[in-house]
């Protein structure tokens, strides 16, 4: 279909006229005198007389069509290829998606990715009409919609709210983004739609599930991505302890990625803790390889310590940091029951031998005082020989443990294992005794020492050579339970019957430790022997620090939720890793204030204050697929949007001069221009050449 982009210009086809009019006008009648000496001249042939009218006419018509020709390439005639109807013919929705996730911050000579999507898009600004129905999309994860209005002619307010969009480390979501813009057109209902996606099409695995519906929406891919970058990615800072003391050593290790296109040599990693560097290395890495970076520190202090492992800068400096935390406590608070202090003695011990005193804190009572207890005042409690335990003691003891406590359980001559069956056994998920074997009363050798869980960190440190055959001074048990465990059980040691002696199981954020023995002689020696002490130790400190610590890990993009107790009248916010402090309002849920954070499009440090007390920190880590994946191919584009019309638009091609002839037709313009030209020549020839001779 033929067609005109700037109808407006055809009042010029009235010029087309301007060459008849002068030579209407010039025309003069003249006036007959008999004149003797010219009459030869009557003589001419007619030939002669039909040639120059014929020039004349040739040369009119010529005229006439250059005047055409001009005014007509004026108007910008497009030769149409598709049903599209946009401008004034037909009121359209148009959707700008910008892509603003991790990977749009590699930069090039000073700019980066996303200002160049951000000019690119505001130009694109220049296709609209007013009427237009507009939105403004986000493309990093969560997608969202940051403008939705019509188009008003306005271009400063689109343009404004194009250049407020930030950088983010989140990675890209191209099928939330898109399936906004579906519910936006939807929602219109114009005849027409278009998306433009201004992005470096670095999107991770596209969801095998399509989105259909795009049967007269026309997609515009701008590529805005480079070529080639140097680039180191930090994929995770993972810390080798488990369990963390004032002025011991703390392990760190850093994997690192070369996702760029170069070779890297001697680059700078450091390792800083709470903003004070510790640690550096050097690293060199071929493209492509990966390799771990170990440091070492020993932290003087107590209290939180929050980790950021970086590299030296690049050209996309957001993923060069990888964050995580892990706290110090002045003192782990432990609660020991016992009836009659015969086993805790044996703890008591050896939590309390030189060089520990001042790192436990213990509080020793009863049974029946249990009841009575304020348990959120303690990070550990032990149960030696409790002979049961009560609905109302085991709620609590639930709560403690999901809360983040640490409980560790022993058993003794006092124990109901039908209560403990029904109790601690069934409501952690520990498992169900099958039989005992063997007397407290005889003391007799009837099992040993068996396996361990070597890979678990309660063994860390009390081994040499965890992966080598372990000679080890067994005790001796007189007296054992045989259990069946759950499959939520892990497994630490085991008896050498091959029946469980230590289990783990999770609750919550807390842990329970079941020791099926007891401290007491009359089941074992395990309390004289060498691994009991170290055990105990690194039991209890694992209880103490396995939950209670207020902080946790999360990935940039996805929401975080905590749950924490606190005065009603407190005021409560939130200071993100930009710096920037906003206010919470939190929603009471089980009687206590449940905190969620949607915005975390950011990676640091997230810091969740009580008036002016810091009371929970998050790490926030990027996705590393983002630094990862592949700018997607057309025609797995083609494949996610299988009814939309799909235009990829290079680096090197003016976007809005494909828009236009995609979305109008070809224009044809310059062929109208280049015809006026070839008049022009010819009509200066046609006019300066002499009459042919006609002979008598």
């Amino acid at each position: 279909m033929f067609t005109f982009l700037h109808s407006f210009f055809a009042w010029a086809l009235l010029a087309a006229s301007i060459p008849l009019l002068i030579h209407l006008l010039t025309r003069k009648k003249l006036k007959t005198v008999a004149f003797s000496t010219l009459f030869f001249l009557k003589k001419m042939q007619k030939a002669k007389i039909r040639q120059i009218r014929l020039k004349q006419i040739v040369l009119l018509l010529l005229r006439t069509l250059i005047v055409l020709f001009i005014a007509l390439a004026f108007m910008r005639p497009t030769v149409k290829t598709s049903g599209y109807e946009f401008g004034k013919k037909a009121k359209t929705t148009a959707v700008f998606i910008i892509d603003n996730s991790l990977s749009m911050a590699a930069t090039s000579q000073g700019e980066s990715l996303l200002t160049r999507a951000k000019r690119k898009a505001i130009a694109a600004i220049s296709l609209l009409e007013k009427g237009h129905d507009v939105a403004i999309i986000e493309l990093a994860e969560p997608a969202r919609i940051v403008l939705a209005t019509t188009y008003n002619g306005n271009d400063a307010r689109l343009s404004s709210v194009i250049q407020e969009i930030k950088q983010t480390a989140s990675g890209s979501s191209l099928f939330s983004a898109v399936q906004n813009a579906f519910e936006f057109i939807a929602g219109k209902k114009n005849l027409n739609s278009t998306v433009f996606v201004f992005s470096d099409r670095k999107f991770p695995a596209l969801p095998e599930e399509n989105i259909a519906g795009f049967d007269r929406t026309h997609f515009f891919f701008f590529d805005v991505g480079l070529e080639k970058i140097h680039n180191l990615t930090v994929t995770e800072a993972e810390l080798q302890n488990q369990i963390f003391e004032l002025r011991g050593v703390v392990g760190v290790q850093a994997r690192i990625v070369n996702t760029g296109d170069f070779d890297e040599i001697n680059r700078i990693v450091t390792l800083s803790v709470n903003n004070k560097r510790v640690a550096q290395s050097s690293l060199t890495l071929e493209q492509g390889a990966e390799k771990a970076v170990d440091f070492k520190f020993v932290p003087a202090e107590t209290g939180l310590h929050q980790l950021n492992i970086e590299v030296e800068n690049d050209q996309l400096k957001l993923d060069n940091n990888a964050f995580c935390l892990f706290s110090i406590s002045e003192k782990t608070r432990v609660l020991i029951l016992d009836s009659n202090k015969k086993q805790s003695r044996f703890i008591k011990y050896v939590l309390e031998k030189k060089g520990k005193a001042n790192q436990f804190e213990i509080t020793e009572i009863k049974p029946d005082g249990l009841s009575n207890t304020d348990l959120t005042n303690f990070d550990v409690l032990i149960s030696c020989n409790v002979a049961a335990f009560s609905d109302i003691d085991l709620r609590r003891l639930e709560i403690f443990v999901r809360d983040g406590g640490g409980l560790v359980v022993f058993l003794g001559d006092d124990v109901d294992f039908r209560n403990y069956e029904t109790t601690i056994f069934q409501r952690f998920h520990i498992g169900s005794v099958l039989e005992t074997f063997g007397s407290t009363l005889e003391k007799t050798e009837i099992i040993r020492l068996g396996d361990f869980d070597f890979h678990h960190p309660l063994f860390s440190g009390i081994f040499n050579e965890p992966e080598k055959q372990q000679r080890i001074d067994s005790p001796v048990f007189h007296f054992a339970p045989k259990m069946l465990p759950n499959p939520d059980s892990r497994v630490l040691m085991n008896y050498s019957n091959g029946s469980p002696l230590l289990l783990e199981n999770k609750l919550g954020v807390g842990v329970v430790f079941t020791n099926l023995t007891s401290v007491d002689e009359s089941w074992s020696d395990f309390s004289y022997k060498p691994i009991f002490a170290p055990i105990i130790d690194r039991m209890v400190r694992l209880a103490g620090q396995h939950g209670r610590n207020e902080f946790a890990s999360m990935e940039v993009g996805k929401p975080a939720v905590t749950r924490l107790r606190g005065e009603s009248s407190a005021s409560f916010s939130l200071k993100n890793p930009l710096g920037i402090t906003m206010f919470l309002k939190p929603v009471v849920d089980d009687g206590k204030f449940k905190f969620q954070l949607a915005d975390t499009r950011f990676s640091g440090f997230y810091q969740l204050f009580e008036n002016e007390n810091i009371r929970y920190t998050w790490a926030s880590n990027f996705n590393v697929q983002e630094m990862q994946s592949k700018p997607v191919p057309q025609e797995e584009l083609r494949d996610f949007l299988p009814d939309a019309n799909i235009t990829m638009v290079s680096r090197q091609q003016n976007g809005n001069e494909t828009v236009t002839e995609q979305q109008f037709g070809t224009e044809i313009w310059h062929l109208f221009l280049l015809a006026a030209l070839i008049g022009l020549f010819v009509e200066m020839l046609l006019y300066r050449s002499k009459p042919i001779a006609v002979e008598n």
